[in-house]
Parts: C-alpha cells; sequence; structure tokens
C-alpha cells in the first residue's frame, strides 16, 4: 500500500466482490479494486486517524471509524451513492 502515508490499521474485503478497503493512521480511507489494482481515495471531513473499516454486507455501505468517535458511512460498489458520504455520526461515550 504506497498510498498510506502512514500505517495502515484495519483492512476489510467486500464479500463477493472484488473491492478491498483500507483505513490508515494518515486518516485516508481507500477502496482497492483487486482486479484493476485501481485505488480510490474516498472523501473525508476530518484529519483524524482511521481506526477501523468495514463493510456492511450485503449492501453497498462502508462505514469508517476515526480515533475521536466519528463514524462515516460511504456508498461503495455499484450504489448510486458511491465513494460519496451518505451519513456521518459522532460517538459519545458517558464514561
Amino acid at each position: 500500500m504506497k498510498q498510506h502515508q502512514l500505517g495502515c490499521n484495519s483492512v476489510d474485503i467486500k464479500k463477493g466482490s472484488e473491492y478491498l478497503a483500507s483505513g490508515s493512521e494518515d486518516g485516508n480511507v481507500i477502496i482497492t479494486n483487486l482486479i484493476s489494482y485501481r485505488h480510490e481515495i474516498l472523501p473525508r471531513n476530518c484529519e483524524n486517524e482511521i481506526k477501523h473499516v468495514k463493510f456492511l454486507d450485503p449492501y453497498d455501505c462502508l462505514i469508517a471509524i476515526d480515533s475521536t468517535g466519528n463514524v462515516v458511512f460511504y456508498g461503495v460498489g455499484e450504489s448510486k451513492f458511491r465513494h460519496k458520504i451518505i451519513m456521518e455520526k459522532q460517538y459519545l461515550s458517558l464514561i
């Protein structure tokens, strides 16, 4: 992964497709097509470290969670919202 400037924290593969998602310490979420090796950097609204990425199978949706508790939902695959932010929420702990 030469597209990430810092360490990669999380990767996930979308079942039944050619997509791999990765999130890193530099705050980038990258979708890689495992057949064509094309890389696409998803838009983001903050500069925080990405801690986890996860495809929501069977839907065309990817979740990215950053170090401050922001949860971002992206459209992926054949979705009409492809590579766009669908929703963004902040997770706040009561502790």
